[in-house]
């Protein structure tokens, strides 16, 4: 955590305030990479104290914000939430061979195996554990050709237990050969009584003004902000406003150079998170290249369009279809015009239905207390 990207920063929110309801005794820490110590962090160099931000957000003390030189045991490790387990690289052939070695053995056998090795090396982890778990996290897509799949299937193979957020995930765990207990659930940001901000009532009226949830997605970012911008100057024509948005300053940034329309950053170490979220409310539709684009805007209570640039949105989006439409990656700008008019023309009927969507979703929180106070147990 820590570098800036909106979804992580709810999910790292989240979890820090579920686990010290839960377990207020226990100290709790946070691993970032942007932690004081890493003062060459790329925003620093444009935004004084960028990586401090965390100290903010969470209002925790900064001696509990670690990184991975950190040394030291914990009771149990939490992978929180988000796209972790996954690799588009293609590996070497060399490596495709050690690949296909390793994936003879299940992920627990072979992250044993490097445990034995560590030891008669010495090279033992700065950090230990008595249980790791993951929660919220999509695993994949990764396979034998993927130049991480070594890592990926070790770490994999360190965990004790999933909660994940999708079904490509299952497949992924199964393919693996993964044994440990794993459970699908919704996105942890449903989890209403830890993040309270996002669920501030939107007074719903006629599309009025559509928001823009822009993301610089591998070579196809430029390509998609002429669409964008085409779609900007279309609607204008039509009466409509636009506003762009973007999650990540750190992995977005360029793409400001790309349009003439003004992009509202997520900059969390001057902006604090309601205010962001009140940007994000001001719209009455929203078109997303990110999955919490999506999730965020449902819950505020915006019908969505999806932009299937990964499973991890269609999915979302068939789950949620009676709000939500989505076009392909490769979209011409006709496409997003007729499924915001689909959207304008059934919108009292959308916006009802978001209702129903959040609580469909709200039994995430139970299950996620529930499977805490097992591991306590």
């Amino acid at each position: 955590y820590g570098f800036g990207n909106f979804g992580d920063d709810l999910l790292c929110l989240f979890f820090y305030r579920l686990l010290k309801k839960m377990f207020p005794e226990a100290q709790v820490y946070v691993f970032s990479n942007a932690t004081e110590n890493n003062s060459n962090f790329q925003l620093n160099h444009t935004h004084k104290n960028y990586n401090q931000y965390l100290k903010g957000l969470l209002n925790i003390d900064k001696k509990h914000i670690i990184d991975w030189t950190y040394k030291g045991h914990f009771d149990v490790v939490i992978n929180g939430g988000g796209g972790v387990f996954f690799d588009y690289t293609l590996a070497s052939f060399l490596k495709k061979i050690i690949n296909r070695i390793i994936n003879l053995f299940t992920p627990k056998t072979a992250y044993r195996f490097e445990k034995i090795v560590r030891v008669i090396l010495r090279k033992k982890s700065n950090i230990t554990f008595d249980k790791n778990y993951a929660i919220g996290n999509n695993v994949g897509p990764f396979d034998v050709n993927s130049s991480q799949f070594v890592r990926l299937y070790l770490k994999i193979g360190a965990i004790d237990g999933f909660l994940i957020r999708d079904m490509e995930s299952k497949y992924y765990l199964k393919k693996i050969k993964y044994k440990g207990f794993y459970q699908q659930i919704s996105d942890v940001v449903y989890c209403k009584s830890y993040l309270p901000e996002l669920y501030e009532k939107k007074t719903n009226h006629d599309i009025k003004t559509v928001g823009i949830i822009l993301m610089s997605w591998q070579h196809d970012a430029e390509q998609h902000m002429i669409k964008f911008n085409e779609l900007h100057s279309l609607l204008t024509q039509r009466g409509i406003g636009t506003r762009f948005f973007a999650f990540s300053e750190l992995h977005d940034v360029k793409l400001q150079d790309l349009t003439e329309n003004a992009i509202t950053y997520w900059r969390p170490n001057e902006q604090p998170l309601v205010e962001y979220l009140q940007e994000l409310s001001e719209v009455d539709c929203m078109i997303s290249m990110r999955f919490h684009g999506l999730v965020v805007s449902n819950i505020i209570g915006i019908p969505c369009v999806g932009i299937g640039i990964n499973n991890k949105i269609t999915d979302y989006i068939k789950q949620t279809e009676q709000v939500n439409e989505w076009v392909d990656k490769d979209f011409i700008v006709n496409e997003l015009i007729e499924k915001i008019e689909l959207i304008n023309q059934n919108f009292k009927h959308s916006t009802e239905n978001i209702k129903n969507i959040k609580e469909m979703f709200f039994k995430t929180e139970q299950i996620v207390q529930d499977f805490l106070v097992a591991l306590e147990t």
